[in-house]
């Protein structure tokens, strides 16, 4: 599951100081569900993908962040609680 919006960027989260979201003009891709992080980033780094940093937990799974070829910041998430109704 892709989220497609745009970002209106951010400033560094305490556990990424270095960080901070670029503001998109035009809808694009921020955030891939997958089902499961690890493997996936243990592939995307054997792959030469650059991760923000290594997956962590969250309030409602696990996530980190990647960089695409463009520098554009994207989150890469796996749920493992669903979200409230």
């Amino acid at each position: 599951m892709v989220s497609d919006h745009p970002t209106a960027g951010g400033g560094p989260a305490d556990d990424k100081p270095d960080v901070v979201a670029k503001r998109t003009e035009r809808p694009a891709p921020r955030v891939l569900f997958v089902p499961g992080l690890q493997a996936a980033y243990r592939d995307g780094t054997k792959r030469g993908a650059t991760f923000l940093p290594s997956p962590k937990p969250c309030p409602r799974g696990l996530e980190c962040f990647m960089r695409d070829p463009d520098g554009s910041l994207i989150q890469v998430a796996q749920r493992t609680v669903a979200p409230p109704s």
